[in-house]
């Protein structure tokens, strides 16, 4: 299985809340498994190759801040990241999408101003939109059928009564 990396072109950068985030927007059958290998925890890690362009270190250089940087390669990971804080995850905006009938674009901005804070009440709506228009409709419960077990006991009784 081919795994998306930016070195294929299938995986694209993205802003995500607490650093660098990528999309991966491979819908063929590698990404179907990759997105099956990701919910099952085969492939939970991110890799990422760069090269410093601008940093700087505190006094004591305990703590390294980078302010530029040059990006080679994104990629998803089996095993153990480089960096374990990393994560993969996928998120069900097309089956959301296509089930509400809301655009994708605008639940993706809607779901990143929540995940960092900012969600106004546009986005909000158009959230609890897109879930009420994704939830299944249940069937309706069909009225039990009653038990007539023991009026066709009393109607028998009172027809051998009427024998006798």
């Amino acid at each position: 299985m081919q795994i998306p990396s930016t070195h294929f072109n299938q995986l694209f950068g993205a802003k995500a809340p607490f650093g660098p985030g990528c999309d991966n927007d491979v819908w063929d059958q590698d990404g179907r498994d990759l997105s099956v290998s990701v919910q099952r925890g085969d492939v939970s890690g991110m890799s990422f190759g760069f090269s410093v362009v601008r940093d700087e270190w505190s006094e004591d250089y305990s703590q390294r801040t980078i302010s530029e940087l040059r990006l080679h390669e994104v990629s998803v990971v089996t095993g153990f990241p480089a960096y374990r804080q990393t994560t993969a995850a996928v998120r069900a905006l097309p089956l959301l999408a296509k089930r509400s009938g809301v655009d994708i674009d605008a639940l993706a901005d809607a779901f990143d101003a929540l995940s960092e804070g900012n969600l106004n009440d546009d986005q909000y709506a158009l959230l609890v939109d897109a879930a009420d228009r994704a939830r299944p409709v249940a069937e309706p419960t069909p009225e039990p059928e009653p038990d007539l077990s023991a009026l066709q006991a009393l109607s028998d009784l009172l027809k051998q009564r009427d024998d006798i």
